[in-house]
């Protein structure tokens, strides 16, 4: 979550919404990312993100193997915690939902299926503002768990293939712009 809160520090009331691009690197993902975020309030902030992973997921199987492609999406809520000048911290949790694609090649029979794997994320950012406040950077590392017991398994003569890392950390960095 970027930490750009510029109506907050001159004491605005007036709802800001922001928009963000940046990349996001985990153990799972390497993945551009848009953001959207909405003020709900003088240091709280609601965030949407929607990334596309960049990385190959590929697994030997049974004589051919899997692909998955990964669209990690998170939707979270950051207080602001610091601001000292420009400069800014918050820290937030939300849910996050990473749809997959995957598909066999090289087998007797390929096939192909769908799933999201439920997922729950902290998240700390570090941001900071020029004196325009029209634009900021920011720095975010987190941690999240993803829930691959509440998803359907990918099978591939009766193995499961393309199995979920239970833990990532990460870090994304990126530019806001304020609307």
């Amino acid at each position: 979550e970027a930490a750009t809160r510029a109506d907050a520090s001159t004491g605005s009331a007036r709802a800001s919404r922001r928009l963000a691009a940046g990349l996001s690197v985990t153990g799972a993902w390497i993945a551009p990312f848009v953001r959207t975020e909405a003020d709900l309030g003088a240091r709280v902030v609601l965030v949407a993100t929607a990334g596309l992973d960049l990385a190959e997921h590929d697994e030997s199987v049974a004589g051919g193997w899997a692909r998955s492609l990964r669209w990690p999406l998170g939707l979270a809520v950051a207080g602001r915690v610091w601001r000292s000048g420009p400069w800014s911290a918050r820290f937030g949790a939300g849910v996050l939902a990473v749809v997959e694609r995957a598909s066999t090649h090289g087998l007797g029979e390929d096939g192909s299926g769908t799933r999201v794997l439920p997922g729950v994320s902290l998240a700390g950012a570090l941001g900071v503002e020029p004196h325009s406040r029209r634009w900021g950077t920011f720095l975010e590392l987190s941690g999240a768990s993803l829930l691959g017991g509440l998803a359907p398994e990918f099978r591939v003569d009766d193995q499961a293939v393309l199995e979920p890392r239970p833990l990532l950390w990460g870090t994304s960095m990126g530019i806001a712009f304020r609307l």
